[in-house]
């Protein structure tokens, strides 16, 4: 009897949102009928989920029907992925109060998280596949909630593209593992994996490259980024569920599958030579842009490619630690955009007047001397910690203006360390991942020359100069380095849009 209730409830967790929500009818009722609607759908996930957890908690034995998976990992994610639903589901009450076609959206909203939820819970390849690619065919209807943004448009037929291709490689991948592991089991592939059921073959290795690509297509990784900044004109919930849930999708798959990339060298080496050139450029463009939306897109391309690095070189303990943090920090800056404009205008007077060599010196060595203490207690890629070092020593100094402030960022440096200190020792036999006990000497020296260069080069990129290398440098990446503009050509060969000035006037209700 206990086993026919967990299935109805694993059912209710991801197709509540799908049946209640896509199915109902939206345009006989009022705005304020349609949002508590798309609510309640998700009130009965979280409340079967939570359930699921209660049962789960006292039960001495595996209560998980064998097409769905709950371990750790997917009890984090699926928490994650129910909490910024529901708040974003919450913010689109107000925001979109008024909106014509609102029961258009809420639906495919709703749609669109259901199918990251069987995503998430999926213990059979087909049917992660098959989440996965419903993921991507809602979601390109909320980036053209506008119809007559022509941009947008433009954008969203670049998504439908690359989602096709990653789609693609996803599918042959997973015929690959099918055909060496003989079932469609996600956990019973992993099981052999980790036991050596599987040896190291050409297909297992296509297939970790196969994965490998998509993730990074799915990240929207150099250079095929260009959607992810263009669709900043979608409706602001929709550029929160993106960018704090959809986009880190890439990342769980590695994570997922981790036991797959471990296989593959080459695979890795791959992730990393990518991943690693899309990170640093990423981040140099985000500094030039004057947008806020626009820079919290290009630093979702730069923190996805951090992501990747991390996964490339075997931390996935600290890429599921750098996807849950992300998750969160994007859904509150796309969410709170407007108080983000203040925050980011007060850091910028603060640095501006309180710019001194000594508090930055000071600074670097506090966050010096937490990263040398923190590499004495774990082993880690010294890129990494150099890179942490950097965002620390930053952080201390962007509060240089105040001694009490100075001194919470500091407190704040000293457990943000500890974290990652009790987190990089103790999740990987939490969540069951695989440890890395070296780093290549070679990968190590290729992140920490990134490193080096992004420092540099963002102090160059903050000279402001009005001719000379340095303005040529900042026109260069404030363009994008122009590496969009073959893609967008590709599109438009393939599925044109018109961009003329009469199609590209925005809608009247426009937020």
């Amino acid at each position: 009897m206990l086993e026919y209730f967990v299935t109805a409830l694993l059912l209710l967790v991801p197709l509540a949102p799908m049946i209640i929500g896509f199915w109902s009818g939206w345009t006989v009722q009022n705005d304020t009928l349609i949002a508590k609607k798309a609510l309640l759908c998700l009130k009965i996930s979280i409340t079967s989920f939570a359930v699921l957890a209660a049962i789960s908690l006292f039960s001495s034995t595996s209560i998980t029907p064998d097409l769905w998976r709950l371990t750790p990992l997917t009890w984090v994610i699926t928490t994650l992925v129910l909490g910024i639903g529901f708040v974003v589901t919450r913010f689109s009450r107000q925001y979109m109060y008024g909106e014509p076609r609102l029961g258009y959206y809420y639906r495919w909203l709703l749609l669109t998280l259901s199918a990251v939820l069987i995503t998430v819970l999926a213990n059979n390849l087909l049917l992660l596949l098959f989440g996965w690619v419903l993921i991507s065919l809602s979601l390109h209807r909320l980036l053209v909630f506008y119809p007559n943004r022509a941009r947008t448009q433009l954008a969203a037929h670049k998504k439908f593209i690359i989602a096709r291709i990653s789609e693609l490689s996803l599918a042959l991948a997973f015929w690959l593992l099918y055909e060496q592991a003989g079932s469609a089991n996600i956990t019973t592939i992993l099981n052999m994996l980790q036991t050596g059921g599987l040896a190291p073959s050409t297909s297992l290795t296509l297939a970790a490259c196969l994965i490998a690509l998509t993730a990074i297509l799915k990240c929207a990784q150099l250079p095929v980024h260009g959607w992810l900044i263009q669709v900043v004109d979608a409706p602001t919930p929709v550029s929160a569920l993106l960018h704090a849930g959809v986009i880190n999708l890439g990342g769980y798959l590695l994570i997922l599958f981790s036991p797959v990339m471990q296989q593959s060298p080459l695979a890795n080496s791959l992730l990393l030579g990518v991943t690693g050139i899309s990170l640093l450029l990423s981040a140099l463009i985000m500094q030039t842009r004057v947008s806020i939306k626009v820079k919290l897109a290009w630093s979702t391309s730069a923190q996805m490619g951090f992501m990747l690095v991390e996964c490339a070189l075997g931390f996935y303990e600290l890429a599921l630690l750098h996807l849950v943090a992300h998750s969160l920090y994007k859904a509150h800056a796309f969410l709170f955009a407007g108080s983000t404009v203040q925050q980011y205008q007060h850091v910028l007077l603060a640095q501006q007047n309180n710019h001194s060599y000594t508090r930055l010196a000071l600074s670097a060595i506090a966050g010096g001397m937490l990263v040398f203490g923190a590499s004495l207690l774990v082993h880690s890629a010294w890129s990494l910690w150099l890179l942490l070092g950097i965002g620390l020593s930053f952080h201390i100094y962007a509060q240089a203006y105040s001694i009490k402030n100075q001194l919470l960022a500091l407190l704040g440096s000293v457990l943000m360390t500890a974290l990652i200190v009790t987190w990089k020792l103790f999740a990987s036999s939490w969540f069951g991942l695989p440890e890395v006990k070296t780093v290549s000497i070679w990968a190590d020296m290729y992140l920490i020359i990134i490193v080096i260069a992004l420092l540099v080069l963002t102090q160059a990129l903050s000279k402001k100069q009005k001719n000379g290398a340095t303005s040529g440098l900042q026109n260069a990446f404030f363009a994008g380095l122009y590496l969009d503009e073959w893609f967008t050509r590709f599109t438009q060969r393939v599925w044109p849009i018109n961009l003329t000035p009469a199609n590209m006037t925005h809608s009247h209700n426009a937020k």
